[in-house]
Protein backbone atom coordinates (compact mmCIF):
# COMPACT_ATOMS: atom_id res chain seq x y z
CA UNK A 1 0.00 0.00 0.00
CA UNK A 2 2.66 2.44 0.95
CA UNK A 3 4.44 1.43 -2.38
CA UNK A 4 1.48 2.62 -3.71
CA UNK A 5 0.63 6.07 -2.68
CA UNK A 6 4.27 6.70 -2.99
CA UNK A 7 3.99 6.25 -6.64
CA UNK A 8 0.90 8.11 -7.02
CA UNK A 9 1.86 11.15 -5.00
CA UNK A 10 5.94 11.27 -6.59
CA UNK A 11 5.82 9.17 -9.85
CA UNK A 12 2.68 10.25 -11.03
CA UNK A 13 1.06 7.33 -11.57
CA UNK A 14 -2.59 6.87 -11.98
CA UNK A 15 -4.71 5.64 -9.21
CA UNK A 16 -6.29 2.71 -11.07
CA UNK A 17 -2.78 1.90 -12.77
CA UNK A 18 -1.33 2.22 -9.28
CA UNK A 19 -3.64 -0.32 -7.55
CA UNK A 20 -3.60 -3.17 -10.26
CA UNK A 21 0.41 -2.73 -10.21
CA UNK A 22 0.97 -2.96 -6.62
CA UNK A 23 -2.01 -5.46 -6.48
CA UNK A 24 -3.88 -3.19 -3.69
CA UNK A 25 -7.67 -2.34 -3.63
CA UNK A 26 -8.30 1.24 -5.46
CA UNK A 27 -11.28 2.10 -3.48
CA UNK A 28 -8.72 1.81 -0.47
CA UNK A 29 -6.13 3.53 -2.10
CA UNK A 30 -8.06 6.71 -2.83
CA UNK A 31 -9.63 6.79 0.42
CA UNK A 32 -5.58 6.77 1.75
CA UNK A 33 -4.68 9.21 -0.43
CA UNK A 34 -7.79 11.27 0.30
CA UNK A 35 -6.17 10.82 4.25
CA UNK A 36 -10.23 9.64 5.34
CA UNK A 37 -8.01 7.05 7.13
CA UNK A 38 -4.18 7.15 7.79
CA UNK A 39 -2.02 4.41 7.04
CA UNK A 40 -1.27 4.01 10.55
CA UNK A 41 -4.75 3.73 12.10
CA UNK A 42 -5.18 0.47 13.00
CA UNK A 43 -8.24 -1.47 13.20
CA UNK A 44 -11.04 -2.41 15.93
CA UNK A 45 -11.85 -1.31 18.72
CA UNK A 46 -9.29 0.87 20.98
CA UNK A 47 -7.66 -0.98 23.90
CA UNK A 48 -8.99 -0.29 27.67
CA UNK A 49 -5.89 0.65 28.32
CA UNK A 50 -4.04 3.80 26.83
CA UNK A 51 -0.88 2.56 24.73
CA UNK A 52 1.50 4.62 27.04
CA UNK A 53 0.02 3.21 30.49
CA UNK A 54 0.67 -0.49 28.52
CA UNK A 55 3.84 0.98 27.72
CA UNK A 56 5.06 1.69 31.34
CA UNK A 57 3.85 -2.08 32.09
CA UNK A 58 5.91 -3.53 29.34
CA UNK A 59 9.05 -1.81 30.63
CA UNK A 60 7.81 -3.18 34.53
CA UNK A 61 7.70 -6.62 33.06
CA UNK A 62 11.02 -6.37 31.36
CA UNK A 63 12.74 -4.63 34.02
CA UNK A 64 11.89 -7.25 36.79
CA UNK A 65 12.08 -10.58 33.91
CA UNK A 66 16.19 -8.74 33.56
CA UNK A 67 16.53 -9.00 37.53
CA UNK A 68 15.44 -12.79 37.42
CA UNK A 69 12.28 -12.45 38.70
CA UNK A 70 9.46 -13.88 36.07
CA UNK A 71 6.18 -12.40 35.74
CA UNK A 72 3.23 -14.79 36.61
CA UNK A 73 0.67 -13.81 34.13
CA UNK A 74 -2.11 -13.57 36.86
CA UNK A 75 0.04 -11.18 38.47
CA UNK A 76 0.26 -9.17 35.73
CA UNK A 77 -3.10 -9.74 34.90
CA UNK A 78 -3.89 -8.08 39.08
CA UNK A 79 -1.24 -5.27 38.76
CA UNK A 80 -3.38 -3.91 35.55
CA UNK A 81 -6.18 -4.13 37.42
CA UNK A 82 -5.30 -2.23 40.44
CA UNK A 83 -4.03 0.24 37.62
CA UNK A 84 -6.98 0.38 35.88
CA UNK A 85 -9.20 1.45 39.46
CA UNK A 86 -6.37 3.48 40.86
CA UNK A 87 -6.94 5.48 37.27
CA UNK A 88 -10.58 5.32 38.54
CA UNK A 89 -11.08 4.31 34.56
CA UNK A 90 -14.75 2.75 33.64
CA UNK A 91 -13.68 -0.32 31.73
CA UNK A 92 -15.74 -1.63 28.94
CA UNK A 93 -14.59 -4.83 28.43
CA UNK A 94 -13.36 -6.32 31.68
CA UNK A 95 -15.49 -8.23 33.77
CA UNK A 96 -14.90 -6.80 37.46
CA UNK A 97 -12.24 -4.64 36.30
CA UNK A 98 -9.74 -7.58 35.84
CA UNK A 99 -8.61 -8.03 32.29
CA UNK A 100 -9.20 -11.59 30.63
CA UNK A 101 -7.35 -13.80 28.79
CA UNK A 102 -7.99 -12.22 25.27
CA UNK A 103 -6.74 -8.75 26.74
CA UNK A 104 -3.51 -10.92 27.53
CA UNK A 105 -3.24 -12.33 24.17
CA UNK A 106 -3.90 -9.19 22.69
CA UNK A 107 -0.97 -7.20 24.99
CA UNK A 108 1.51 -10.06 24.25
CA UNK A 109 0.56 -9.36 20.29
CA UNK A 110 0.83 -5.41 20.61
CA UNK A 111 4.14 -5.87 22.86
CA UNK A 112 6.71 -8.31 21.54
CA UNK A 113 9.68 -7.20 23.57
CA UNK A 114 7.59 -9.44 26.27
CA UNK A 115 8.33 -13.23 25.05
CA UNK A 116 6.13 -16.02 26.72
CA UNK A 117 9.35 -17.35 28.12
CA UNK A 118 9.53 -14.32 30.53
CA UNK A 119 5.91 -14.91 31.97
CA UNK A 120 5.14 -17.76 33.76
CA UNK A 121 1.88 -19.06 33.04
CA UNK A 122 0.40 -20.56 36.61
CA UNK A 123 -3.39 -21.55 36.78
CA UNK A 124 -5.60 -19.05 38.04
CA UNK A 125 -5.74 -19.42 42.07
CA UNK A 126 -1.87 -20.26 42.86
Amino acid sequence: MIMAIEAVTKNGINKKAAAREFKVPRSTLVRRLALATPYSRKMGPATEIPEAEEKIIENWVLAIARKGFPVHRQNLILSVKKMVEDMGKETKYFLNGTPGRSWFRGFLKRHPKIKEKFIIFAPVGT
